[in-house]
C-alpha cells in the first residue's frame, strides 16, 4: 500500500504525494487548483459552465481555482473528461516518464476507492473508539470480513468495498470452496459496529402505507438502557418502514442505510460501554453446496454533519443513477388511469382511439413528454389483477400498441408501459411457458416469478425486451403488487436451506436490472411496489421512483387530505432520494406542485367539462422550467406535520440560481413568509414569483438582501407560490 502523505478526499487540501519516486523526485507537487482553472480557460469554458457539466454550483468550481477546497477523487475524475484532459495532468506527471507515471496511477487507483475482495481494515474508517465486526456465523464459528476470507470448512467471506473520507460502502458475498455441503450458516450480519457513545438522537422516517403516516418522520433519544429493533418482515424492503436511519451525538451525525430488496433488519441498543449498531438478515439458518455462493445486503455508512450526511447519500445514488439517467429528469407524463380505469376498465381512454386523444390533448398543452399507459392494455386487463402474466395486448388496441407508440413518437413523446413481472396469474403466458418458474403461495391462483431458477432473470430480461421492442415502449413500468415471503419460504430447500430462496430471488431481482441496463444502457426503469415499498438503496442505484405511494390514486378531499401528505412525502423523501415524484389531479398549484419533482404523473380530467386546458399549460409549462432545479442540493424550510395550521416549503438550488416552493395550508393565518438564501453571492438576483394561477411578478434585489430575507405573500389559504432566483 504506498504511503500517502496527504489524501485528495472531500474536504482535504492535497499538497503532496511521497510513493516510491525516481530519485530525485520523491515528492510530487499538485497545483490542482491552477490546473483546474487553467484547463478550464483552454477550453473556453465559464466557471457556470463547468458547474453545470458537472452538476455542482459555479461557487464550488471558484472554491477549487481559489484553492479553498478540492474535488474528491470520484469529482476529479469528471472534471478530466468535462475538460478532456488525462488525469495525471492534474498531478503535473509528464507523460513521457513511464516509471513515475506507473507510481502515479497506482496511487490514483487507490485513491479512487477501487473494489476490495475480503481484507479490508473498518478499524481505520470508522469513527475514534468504534470497533467494526460484520461477518457470518459458521456452524456457530464466528467469520469476520476483516479475516482475508479464509476459510472456515471451506466457506469463505469476501467483500466489495468502497471507502472515502466519512463514506462507506460495501457488498458481502459468502462462497463454499469446499468439496462438500457447509456449516450452517447463522447470523448473517452486513453491520456489526460499537460506537463510543451512550446518549444519541435517533432519525428516520416511515416506509410506504398508501396513508398519512407514510414516510413521516421517526424521532427517539436513546441513552443507556435504550434499545431499537426494525424488521422488513413482508419482504418488500419500505413497506411501513424505511432501510435508511440516522444517530446523532454532540456534532456528529451517522446515517446507515441498508440495500436489500427482500428482508433486513437492524438494531440498536445502548449498553454502558456505548451503542451498539447490527444489520443483516433476520432469521438466516442455511447450508451451501459446493461452489455455492450468495450476497449478503448492502451497506452504506456515512459521517458528516447536520444535514449534510443526508446530502451525500442523494447524492451516492444519484451518481449511481447516472449511468441510465444521464444528466435527466424524469418524465413529464399524461396518465389517466386512476382517474378512469377503477370506475370503468373499459373507458374510452384505455383503447387505441383514446390514446391518441390523450396524445391531442398533450400536444394542445405543451411540456409534455411523455405518454403514460399503466395497467389498461394487457389481454383480460379489465379483470385485473387476472389478466397479470399476459404481454399480449387487448382487443380494444387492436392487439398491438405500435400505431399508439408510433403515434406518441411522431407528436414528440415517449412512450412509458406498465408491466407487473414477478407477479403471475395462473393460466397466463407467461404462466404456460415456463411453469417451473412459478412460487405458489397461500392463493392458488397468484404466483411469484422465481428470480432464483438458473436462467430465470435472463428470460424474463428477454421477454420484457421483446415486448418493448414489438409495442415501442421507451419506458419500462414495473410494479410489485405482491408480498414475497409467504412464498419464498414455502419454497426454501427443506433440511435446514432456510432464507435460500429469498437471496436468490433477491439477487435474480438485481440481475435482472442489470441485464435490462446493459440491453438498453440508457434505460429508464420505474421502480413501483403498490407504490413506493422497495425503496432500498441497490434497487435505487438502478431505477427511480415515479410512483412514491398509491396515496397518489386518490384525488384530494376535505377528508383525506392527500395534498398535506404529498407536501410532507415531499420534504422527507428528498432528504433521501434524487428522483421521485407523485401523481396529480389538479392543475392548479396548491395541488399540482406538491406532487411534481423533476418529472410528473399528471391525472387531469382529460375527458371532463371542467379542464381547463389554459391552467394545465401553465402547469406543465412550470414543471417543465423548474424540473432541472430538482438535480441539484434540496434544503428543507419548514418541519414534516399534519398541521394545517401552519405553511409548508422547500427549496431547490443548483448552479448558485434556486426555487422556493411555499404551501400556506388550509388554517394558517399568517399570510406571509420570510425566504433567505444564505449562501447568495455578490450582485443582482432576478426574483420572479409565481402565484397559485400561475400569474408571475419579478423584480431585482441585491444578494445581500437576498442572504438576510424577502417577504412572500400568499393572500389565500391553500394556496401557493413559487419563487425562483437568477443570479444576474
Amino acid at each position: 500500500m504506498p504511503i500517502k502523505t496527504a489524501l485528495l478526499c472531500n474536504g482535504h487540501k492535497v499538497n503532496c504525494i511521497k510513493e516510491n519516486a525516481p530519485k530525485g523526485r520523491g515528492v510530487m507537487y499538485m497545483d490542482i487548483a491552477g490546473r483546474i482553472k487553467e484547463f478550464r480557460r483552454e477550453e473556453k469554458l465559464t466557471q457556470a459552465r463547468l458547474a453545470e457539466l458537472l452538476n455542482v454550483s459555479r461557487q464550488t468550481v471558484g472554491a477549487w481555482e481559489q484553492g479553498r477546497a478540492l474535488p474528491d477523487v470520484e469529482m476529479l475524475r469528471g472534471i478530466s473528461e468535462a475538460l478532456h484532459r488525462d488525469m495525471l495532468c492534474f498531478f503535473g506527471t509528464p507523460q513521457g516518464e513511464d516509471e513515475q507515471r506507473c507510481s502515479c496511477i497506482r496511487m490514483i487507483e487507490d485513491l479512487c476507492g477501487e473494489k476490495d475482495t475480503a481484507h479490508f481494515a473498518w478499524q481505520e474508517d470508522v469513527p475514534s473508539g468504534a470497533d467494526y465486526q460484520g461477518g457470518i456465523y459458521v456452524s456457530g464459528k464466528a467469520m469476520r470480513f476483516d479475516e482475508n476470507g479464509a476459510d472456515y470448512q471451506g466457506v469463505a467471506v469476501t467483500a466489495e468495498a468502497y471507502r472515502e473520507n466519512g463514506f462507506y460502502y460495501c457488498i458481502p458475498f459468502i462462497k463454499n470452496n469446499g468439496s462438500e455441503n457447509s456449516g450452517q450458516i447463522t447470523l448473517m450480519r452486513s453491520l456489526d459496529i460499537l460506537l463510543p457513545e451512550t446518549h444519541l438522537q435517533y432519525e428516520s422516517i416511515n416506509g410506504d402505507s398508501a396513508d398519512g403516516a407514510s414516510f413521516f418522520p421517526v424521532y427517539r433519544e436513546l441513552n443507556t438502557g435504550d434499545s431499537i429493533s426494525v424488521c422488513a418482515h413482508t419482504g418488500r424492503p419500505s413497506e411501513g418502514i424505511f432501510p435508511v436511519f440516522a444517530l446523532r451525538y454532540g456534532t456528529v451525525k451517522q446515517l446507515f442505510a441498508i440495500g436489500w430488496a427482500g428482508r433486513w433488519s437492524y438494531e440498536i441498543h445502548v449498553t454502558e460501554k456505548g451503542t451498539r449498531i447490527t444489520a443483516g438478515i433476520p432469521q438466516a439458518d442455511f447450508y451451501l453446496k459446493p461452489g455455492e455462493e450468495v450476497r449478503m445486503p448492502s451497506v452504506i455508512c456515512i459521517t458528516g454533519t447536520g444535514e449534510e450526511v443526508y446530502a451525500r447519500f442523494r447524492s451516492f445514488l444519484k451518481k449511481k443513477t447516472d449511468s441510465f439517467m444521464r444528466g435527466r429528469c424524469l418524465p413529464i407524463a399524461a396518465s389517466p388511469f386512476d382517474r378512469y380505469f377503477w370506475e370503468n376498465p373499459r373507458h374510452e381512454c384505455f383503447s387505441r382511439k383514446g390514446q391518441m386523444r390523450v396524445a391531442e390533448a398533450m400536444k394542445e398543452i405543451g411540456s409534455f413528454d411523455t405518454l403514460w399507459l399503466d395497467a389498461a392494455w394487457f389481454r383480460d386487463a379489465e379483470t385485473f389483477p387476472l389478466g397479470v402474466g399476459n404481454y399480449s395486448v387487448r382487443d380494444v388496441f387492436d392487439y398491438t400498441l405500435k400505431p399508439v407508440s408510433d403515434y406518441a413518437h411522431k407528436s414528440g413523446f415517449r412512450f412509458l408501459v406498465w408491466f407487473e413481472p414477478e407477479r403471475v396469474c395462473r393460466g397466463t403466458e407467461m404462466y404456460a411457458s415456463h411453469t417451473e418458474y412459478m412460487l405458489k403461495g397461500e392463493s392458488g391462483d397468484s404466483f411469484l416469478y422465481d428470480l432464483s431458477a438458473p436462467g430465470a432473470a435472463e428470460y424474463l430480461a428477454s421477454a420484457l425486451l421483446d415486448a418493448m421492442d414489438k409495442n415501442g415502449i421507451d419506458i419500462l413500468r414495473i410494479d410489485y403488487n405482491i408480498i414475497p415471503i409467504a412464498y419464498w419460504q414455502q419454497h426454501d430447500e427443506p433440511g435446514g436451506r432456510r432464507g435460500i430462496t429469498e437471496l436468490g430471488c433477491v439477487a435474480g431481482w438485481y440481475r435482472l436490472l442489470d441485464r435490462l441496463h446493459a440491453a438498453r444502457p440508457d434505460l429508464i426503469i420505474d421502480n413501483c411496489a403498490s407504490g413506493g415499498r422497495r425503496l432500498e438503496p441497490e434497487t435505487l442505484m438502478r431505477t427511480v421512483s415515479l410512483w412514491r405511494s398509491d396515496m397518489g390514486c386518490h384525488p384530494d378531499t376535505p377528508t383525506n387530505r392527500v395534498t398535506v401528505w404529498k407536501q410532507n412525502c415531499t420534504l422527507s423523501l428528498s432528504r433521501y432520494l434524487p428522483y421521485h415524484c407523485s401523481g396529480s389531479w389538479d392543475a392548479c398549484g396548491y395541488e399540482c406542485r406538491c406532487g411534481c419533482t423533476s418529472g410528473a404523473c399528471c391525472q387531469f380530467d382529460y375527458w371532463g367539462k371542467e379542464y381547463d386546458p389554459d391552467i394545465t399549460k401553465k402547469a406543465v409549462a412550470e414543471i417543465k422550467h423548474l424540473r432541472n432545479y430538482w438535480l441539484g442540493d434540496f434544503y428543507p424550510l419548514t418541519e414534516i406535520t399534519t398541521d394545517e395550521t401552519v405553511w409548508a416549503g422547500y427549496r431547490l438550488a443548483k448552479n448558485g440560481n434556486g426555487v422556493f416552493y411555499l404551501f400556506r395550508r388550509e388554517q394558517a393565518l399568517n399570510d406571509s413568509m420570510i425566504i433567505n438564501v444564505p449562501e447568495a453571492a455578490e450582485g443582482k438576483y432576478c426574483i420572479r414569483v409565481s402565484d397559485e394561477f400561475y400569474n408571475t411578478c419579478e423584480f431585482t434585489v441585491e444578494g445581500a438582501v437576498l442572504r438576510t430575507g424577502i417577504s412572500i405573500k400568499i393572500p389565500h389559504k391553500r394556496q401557493s407560490a413559487v419563487v425562483e432566483y437568477i443570479a444576474l
